[in-house]
């Protein structure tokens, strides 16, 4: 007997790199699936290729952004049963190279979501002004995560900052991973993994303590 082609069906089943706000019936249910078998444990990621994509920079920073990447390049490639659901938040307008970094190496769906250019404000409205709906953004991915089942947050990516170096203050959390842990530790339980850079889970913990 002849099977007919689906092309929407083929789309699903080979796509794996998703849109969070936009996904099928199918794909939420999929998601919603793994997010339950993580225990509501999802990975997100921040910004995690800024050094290669923006700037390159010192040795310091090549050696740092080497060691986020390579760690991202392991955990994409490992089997879907040992990695709970990725999420990757990056600038708006670095959608595409994100989608080309993750592609060749990725074995199983990561989710997008768009930010605004240097914020790690979500960009989940039509305003172009991030500091005009900082509020709003937040509380958009907060509900869907929400409504995903998602109770844990796993954080990594660039930048991680502890403190103001000028203002002398040693426990605050600054850059892109820091104002996003800031925003989601209301929410979720937020932990910080060992991928971040420039400063570490080490030192994140310690400033905690």
């Amino acid at each position: 007997m002849n099977e007919t082609f689906n092309p929407e069906f083929e789309s699903y089943e080979t796509e794996k790199i998703l849109d969070l706000f936009n996904l099928s019936p199918e794909q939420e249910v999929d998601l919603k699936g793994d997010i339950k078998l993580f225990k509501g444990l999802v990975r997100i990621f921040v910004h995690p290729f800024y050094e290669q994509l923006e700037r390159g920079g010192s040795e310091f920073r090549e050696q740092g952004m080497n060691k986020v990447r390579k760690g991202i390049k392991r955990i994409i490639n490992s089997t879907h049963e040992n990695v709970p659901p990725l999420i990757f938040m990056e600038e708006e307008t670095r959608i595409n190279d994100i989608r080309q970094e993750l592609k060749p190496e990725l074995a199983h769906r990561a989710y997008l979501v768009p930010t605004y250019e240097g914020t790690s404000e979500p960009r989940l409205t039509s305003i172009d002004n991030p500091l005009e709906n900082v509020g709003e953004n937040w509380s958009r991915l907060i509900n869907r995560l929400n409504g995903l089942g998602v109770s844990k947050v796993l954080i990594g990516g660039m930048w991680l900052e502890i403190g103001d170096k000028f203002l002398e203050e040693k426990t605050g959390l600054y850059g892109c991973v820091g104002d996003a842990v800031n925003h989601l530790k209301q929410d979720f339980e937020v932990q910080v993994s060992n991928l971040n850079f420039p400063d570490s889970r080490k030192e994140y913990q310690e400033s905690q303590e």
